[in-house]
């Protein structure tokens, strides 16, 4: 019996050791997987917030390239402000952030982040060209800004000119050519504008905006002063000549700013050029940023470890080993049950064996003998053995001791009934010492009155006797006892 309960109890102790060790390395298992988990999540987070960045300010930049393309001053700052935020993204995508301790994109999605790459470094190259014409943009645009404000004055005062003309019966030539200047004027505005929008124009553009500065100039120079390579002979209406005065005063405000933009056109075509470029990879970067996105978002499942699946086979694996520590324990303990069971079956038969042999026990039978057995009576029984072979011993003395207690007490009997003869006849004697001693006494009282020794003498006879007599009635009483 003990030794299935030990052999039951070192199988359960193995088996509790031995799934606890499991438990416990599947718990820092699932524990570390789900560390990692976490940590890889939120550095997934963290990078595509930076593809969102991009996302987002490359579609500032591209509409910031085209507003400082055309001089706007605001849109510098923001072109400025966007590279910087994307080239700040990009730096931590490319190689990590110290500051946060995010590492770089992994080697799953080099493709999409080198596409990306490539196609910002062209994108930061021509916002770069853009940002280093910044002081050159912002002069072409205010020479437009003088153009656009003057050309309305200068077509006035045409008009003015050509009214006076006619109504004054100028030549011809005079009206006509002075109405030419009309359309010269409007003409040089429109050039002015396609060569700073730039395109595939605006190498013509510049050209025609030359030849009509030029024939502008020539034909106002000509009807202030006449030419007769023209055929334009000189205006002498004066009201036309004040209009053609305050014409050439405008112009000459307007002549250096279109200088300006046509010694500058060539890096205005490369701006505008840049511009264009960016508009165009402001689409591709946004894409790519966006496929990018999706590849990281797909990196836990291009992970075997650490990942949602592993995690969860983790934690399935430490529910089984659970279950596995609790039916263990439950089967020991169903086992121990049975067992606790029969032994106690076995217990009770055994007690009732043991009362069944001392049954004779309790008439006084010292005669039985216990059975002993490696039952738990056992002990029980070897003892009541030993108590009953005490108790026979025991029995036996004080049987023996009875018998030699009862023969000395007849020897004492007999010994007893010789003394009380003894003592009757000691009893009779002294009777007769006494009576003759008081025959004496009174003989020394005749004495004594002779003589007073005598009669000390025959009292201290007396006293003597009488001791004496005490004595044997002494003994006697003794011996009755």
């Amino acid at each position: 019996m003990n030794s299935n309960q030990s052999k039951l109890k070192s199988q359960r102790s193995w088996i509790v050791y031995l799934a606890s060790a499991v438990l416990v390395i599947l718990l820092v298992f699932v524990a570390v997987t789900f560390l990692f988990l976490a940590r890889n999540s939120q550095h997934e987070q963290e990078w595509m917030s930076f593809v969102t960045d991009v996302q987002v300010s490359s579609q500032q930049l591209a509409k910031s390239a085209g507003e400082a393309a055309y001089g706007n001053l605001d849109a510098f700052l923001e072109l400025r402000n966007s590279r910087e935020r994307i080239a700040q993204a990009m730096t931590a995508l490319r190689s990590g952030s110290s500051a946060t301790q995010l590492p770089a994109t992994p080697q799953a999605v080099e493709a999409e982040m080198k596409q990306l790459d490539l196609t910002w470094k062209r994108m930061s190259k021509n916002a770069s060209s853009i940002l280093e014409r910044e002081q050159l943009i912002l002069q072409l645009a205010s020479a437009r800004n003088i153009i656009q404000e003057n050309i309305p004055g200068i077509q006035k005062d045409t008009d003015a000119s050509i009214r006076a003309l006619t109504k004054s019966g100028a030549p011809t030539n005079q009206i006509v050519f002075a109405s030419r200047q009309l359309v010269l004027a409007d003409r040089i505005l429109r050039r002015v504008a396609e060569v700073l929008q730039g395109g595939s124009n605006a190498v013509s553009a510049a050209e025609n905006l030359r030849k009509d500065r030029d024939l502008f100039d020539q034909v106002l120079t000509a009807l202030l002063n006449g030419n007769s390579r023209l055929g334009i002979t000189r205006v002498r209406n004066a009201q036309a000549l004040q209009s053609l005065g305050w014409i050439k005063t405008l112009f000459e405000k307007i002549k250096p700013q279109i200088n300006t933009i046509l010694d500058s056109s060539s890096d205005m075509f490369e701006v505008r050029g840049a511009a264009d470029e960016i508009f165009l990879d402001s689409r591709d970067v946004f894409n790519e940023a966006a496929s990018l996105k999706a590849a990281i978002a797909g990196l836990p499942e291009t992970r075997p470890w650490p990942s949602i699946t592993t995690g969860a086979i983790g934690v399935a694996a430490m529910i089984f080993v659970v279950w596995i520590m609790v039916y263990s324990f439950l089967s020991a303990e169903r086992r121990r049950a049975k067992i606790a069971a029969q032994n106690n079956q076995r217990n009770q038969e055994a007690i009732l064996n043991l009362l069944d042999e001392m049954s004779s026990l309790a008439d006084g039978d010292l005669t039985v003998q216990a059975s002993v057995t490696d039952e738990i009576t056992g002990a029980i029984a070897d003892a009541i053995n030993y108590a009953i072979e005490q108790l026979r011993e025991l029995v036996k003395g004080i049987k023996y001791t009875a018998q030699a207690v009862a023969g000395s007490a007849m020897e004492t009997r007999s010994s007893t009934s010789q003394l009380a003869i003894a003592a009757s006849e000691q009893a009779e004697q002294v009777e007769t010492a006494t009576e003759t001693v008081q025959e004496m006494s009174r003989s020394f009282d005749t004495m004594a009155k002779r003589s007073g020794k005598s009669s000390d003498v025959a009292q201290k006879s007396v006293d003597i006797a009488h001791a004496g007599g005490e004595k044997v009635r002494e003994t006697i009483s003794g011996m009755d006892t």
